[in-house]
């Protein structure tokens, strides 16, 4: 679109129609494809060209939503609990104020499941600032637990919401920048993620493994790391080609900026920009899991690709025109 100085209004739209029906978060590809308009187009077209994009894309959720009301099933999906009950927004808007990675958040698996006792046991009371605070969460968890195999109760997702509410009256900043902040950081630079690699350890991990890592220092890691070594260096592979990619882009951005700009240098910031924004945006809930960040990395490669194989381009331009100019 770039290169043609044009919006490609009809392949974008097929291609945004395929992504938001196979995810639905894939809804934040508007922000490259906005930005997008504004570079090939002038203003006025770009927006008008983005109100029948938002038209193509809106037409076949909208009959989606249509035929699920039909059914019987709510306009918004209920996702969170695995049978099907309306989702208990009070405990993840709590959950929202203070859960920064994805081991701390696995409280919520039990409660998606009814297994409120589980979930209770995740949860560890000196993440909270206060007693008062630490008070209040047990007592929710003990009514919680009362309730196992039941419905959510709604007064105990009102007294969770109310603890949401006072979360954020008291710490404003963390509420809305430190944590959100925290959390798009894990989301990318997660170490131990194997982002479906089949290296998994919880399912072979021991009591005393776990117990090892957790409290045996920086030794104790090593010790359970050479128990499992090909599961170890997968996963070190995958995290170092995840940081060499970030590192990548780091330079590019530094070697590309005070370069007039060409439609490589574009591909590279829209890649760079969404990798960035997609995990900004999904840091703002606690619903998280480092796979979120896969469609992030995609563009960031397609860009630093890309944008290396215009620098290589041009580099053996000048060397061609230096050699002829000798």
């Amino acid at each position: 679109s770039i290169e043609e100085g044009r919006l490609r209004v009809v392949y974008i739209g097929a291609a945004l129609v395929f992504s938001v029906l196979a995810r639905y978060d894939s809804i934040l590809l508007a922000i490259p494809v906005a930005a997008t308009g504004f570079i090939a187009e002038r203003p006025f077209r770009a927006v008008a060209k983005g109100l029948v994009l938002a038209l193509i894309v809106a037409t076949p959720v909208a009959a989606w939503t249509a035929r699920n009301v039909g059914q019987g099933l709510s306009a918004m999906p209920n996702t969170f609990m695995k049978s099907g009950e309306p989702t208990p927004w009070g405990l993840l808007l709590w959950a929202d104020t203070w859960v920064t990675d994805l081991y701390v958040a696995q409280f919520s698996y039990g409660i998606a499941n009814r297994d409120y006792a589980r979930g209770r046991a995740v949860i560890d009371l000196d993440l909270f600032e206060t007693e008062e605070e630490r008070r209040r969460v047990d007592e929710l968890f003990e009514e919680l637990v009362r309730h196992e195999g039941e419905a959510f109760p709604r007064h105990v997702d009102q007294g969770f919401l109310e603890l949401a509410e006072w979360r954020r009256s008291q710490y404003p900043f963390t509420t809305w920048v430190v944590v959100p902040l925290k959390r798009a950081l894990f989301l990318w630079a997660n170490p131990v993620h194997s982002f479906a690699w089949p290296v998994e350890l919880d399912a072979v991990l021991s009591a005393e493994d776990r117990a090892l890592w957790a409290n045996g220092g920086i030794s104790g890691k090593l010790e359970v790391v050479l128990r499992y070594p090909v599961q170890a260096l997968v996963k070190a592979g995958v995290t170092a080609y995840r940081y060499l990619l970030t590192a990548a882009g780091l330079v590019l951005l530094l070697v590309i900026a005070a370069r007039s700009w060409r439609p490589a240098y574009f591909g590279f910031a829209l890649g760079a920009g969404y990798a960035v924004s997609r995990v900004v945006i999904i840091g703002f809930q606690s619903s998280l899991d480092s796979r979120y960040a896969i469609e992030g990395y995609a563009l960031l490669e397609v860009g630093v690709v890309v944008a290396i194989a215009s620098l290589w381009q041009e580099g053996a331009l000048r060397r061609t025109q230096g050699a002829t100019a000798a």
